[in-house]
């Protein structure tokens, strides 16, 4: 991975580089001419490395990247170099990039020098990694004669079926298989093996092809004595409620501070053993068995975590949360606001408590009106007989 990140910046590097040195002027390159001086080819135990020359036309502070690029091995962490240049006095270097082993890929490469200051300008040259190329090769153990899904555990006295996969073709092929006491035998590939010893195997597998490097391949099966047999245990099952009374025929959710709390749990299995916690509004937790009588003091909400196990069944776990409130205050009747109508008017209806004072006071108050009225009637009846006798004195004369 960090291989691949640096080979990544390298390269990015490289290439900003290159995009500078191919939109430089023409007239730059004759303050500096770069020669390489790299072999065409490299074989495997040789390294790779090549011989640079910078002769400069003036007097400058130059500073260089030499470097190598293949698209199949590791990329170098870059190398900036800095000299003081002289008219005609050239600048020589060697730059070292890797020796070719047997992991090394056949690939085209390339030498190159990088002028980054102060002008931009480079120069390159290909050769060659020459060596074998490599194939995938590696060896399964099967529990069917055609190999077709590979396997890692096998029963005592069944048999194992080897085999193995190749990108090409037309391999020689040599495999040891070392049993579980140490013991080791030769096989051949594909082949069949009678697991007749309890352990771990491991087969070492080699493969060869003209043309190509030798590939190898290693893996290890288990043989058991009896395959597991996987029980299934039946959950656990049972209720956990909260309850206002015992015992606890209905579940509530809802309280207030003075009720009682029933905790109760419900199963048809019994001898479970259980484990109940029980969390306050505070944030505080306590441990409690069942059946739990809980007063209800302080207003919140409540937790209730109880996991119960057994033997022969899965433990299970229940939850039951509920809430307690402050009682609903009662206020005075005296200190009750008048009762609205549906349209907003006080109400008539007289207030619970009222009592003979309140219908005292209304029917004095009818009375006081019945003699106003009365009291105007009669006035009205006197202008109506003073109107009257004026008339009749008025049609006599």
């Amino acid at each position: 991975m960090v291989a691949m990140t640096n080979h990544g910046r390298t390269g990015r590097a490289l290439m900003a580089v290159l995009i500078a040195a191919a939109v430089l002027p023409a007239s730059a390159r004759g303050f500096i001419a770069i020669s390489i001086d790299v072999n065409q080819s490299f074989t495997e135990g040789e390294t790779v490395a090549f011989n640079y020359t910078l002769m400069p036309a003036i007097a400058a502070t130059v500073t260089y990247l030499p470097s190598v690029t293949c698209p199949s091995a590791p990329a170098k962490l870059l190398d900036l170099r800095t000299v003081q240049t002289e008219p005609d006095v050239p600048i020589e270097g060697t730059y070292t990039y890797l020796q070719v082993d047997n992991s090394t890929e056949p690939q085209a490469c390339n030498a190159s020098v990088y002028v980054t200051s102060p002008f931009t300008l480079s120069e390159t040259k290909e050769f060659k990694i020459v060596g074998k190329p490599s194939f995938q090769f590696s060896v399964k153990a099967c529990k069917d004669a055609a190999c077709s899904a590979a396997e890692k555990v096998f029963t005592h006295g069944e048999v194992v079926y080897l085999g193995y996969d190749a990108s090409v073709q037309g391999l020689e092929l040599s495999a040891t298989l070392t049993m579980p006491d140490g013991a080791k035998q030769s096989v051949g590939l594909p082949s069949r093996v009678d697991a007749t010893m309890a352990g771990t195997y491991e087969v070492q597998a080699t493969a060869t092809k003209g043309g190509f490097k030798v590939a190898a391949a290693t893996e290890r099966f288990s043989v058991i004595e009896k395959a597991a047999e996987i029980v299934e245990l039946p959950l656990l099952d049972f209720s956990l409620l909260v309850c206002r009374d015992a015992p606890c025929a209905l579940a509530a959710t809802e309280f207030s501070v003075a009720d009682v709390a029933y905790l109760v749990m419900q199963s048809r299995v019994e001898g479970a053993s259980v484990d109940v916690e029980l969390a306050y509004p505070n944030g505080s937790q306590a441990k409690v068995a069942l059946p739990y009588v809980l007063q209800l003091q302080a207003p919140g909400n409540y937790m209730v975590k109880a996991v119960a196990s057994m033997e022969g069944f899965q433990s299970a776990t229940r939850t039951a949360a509920f809430s307690v409130s402050e009682p609903a205050a009662r206020q005075p009747v005296e200190n009750l606001p008048p009762e609205r109508e549906g349209n907003g008017a006080p109400s008539s209806r007289t207030p619970k408590g009222a009592g003979i004072e309140v219908n005292s006071e209304r029917a004095a108050a009818m009375d006081a009106a019945t003699a106003v009225i009365i009291a105007a009637m009669v006035v009205v009846a006197i202008i109506l007989f003073l109107l009257v006798v004026a008339f009749a004195k008025a049609q006599a004369k």
